[in-house]
């Protein structure tokens, strides 16, 4: 999985000021709070030194800047707001956040064996449940909300497999054409923030969909 980023291969191992590590923070931010689309502004927004040495925070991208390259910061913030929109920078630290990230890391690396295990746990739980796989899809308006939204929200099944289920499906956009719940409501900002950072081009889709086909097959023998 590739992933649409502020840095290029050049400068992805650079050192930031700590002003640049605030301005990385608030777009990434604004973006997944759906205030802020990164991607069309390109990654730029505009914060006076006077503005940023105000803030009772500043030495927490200190110590960013200090510690992590360009693209670990970037990696850093990326992987706690996916997992929490909310996530503010002072619950950066070792045991907690650091840590996650790393797991992060890993999880990009065996995401090829991670998909095929969440399918497998999709074919599962459409057997448990009696219902075809393609209900698991599906949107209810009688319940307003649908299985795959409540797997990918209890982490049965990670959000890097929903947008490459979503890139061959296009399971975002059919739940917002029917869906009110202020759940989902949330839940479609996250996924179309991380959406238009995660680069599924049409190579990647059809690589995903053959493993979808063949594991079902596999599934089904």
């Amino acid at each position: 999985m590739r992933f649409r980023t502020p840095f290029t291969s050049e400068n992805a191992n650079s050192r930031l000021k700590p002003i640049s590590v605030y301005k990385l923070y608030l777009v990434m931010k604004n973006h997944f709070a759906g205030k802020y689309d990164a991607i069309k502004y390109k990654w730029e927004i505009k914060v006076s030194d006077t503005t940023f040495e105000k803030r009772n925070d500043k030495h927490y991208f200190r110590k960013l800047a200090e510690r992590f390259t360009f693209k670990e910061i970037y990696f850093i913030f990326l992987s706690n707001l996916v997992a929490n929109p909310d996530f503010w920078v002072g619950e950066i630290n070792d045991t907690d956040s650091i840590v996650f990230y790393r797991q992060y890391i890993g999880k990009l690396r065996r995401l090829d064996n991670i998909f095929v295990d969440d399918i497998k746990n999709l074919y599962e739980f459409s057997r448990i449940k009696g219902v075809s796989l393609n209900k698991v899809f599906e949107y209810s308006t009688l319940s307003s909300t649908s299985y795959i939204s409540k797997l990918v929200l209890s982490e049965v099944i990670s959000y890097e497999t929903f947008l490459i289920l979503d890139s061959i499906l296009d399971i975002i956009n059919k739940h917002d054409a029917v869906a009110t719940d202020l759940v989902w409501h949330e839940t479609s900002k996250k996924l179309n923030a991380y959406k238009k950072i995660v680069d599924i081009n049409h190579e990647e889709m059809l690589k995903y969909k053959s493993i979808l086909k063949q594991t079902l097959i596999n599934l089904k023998r």
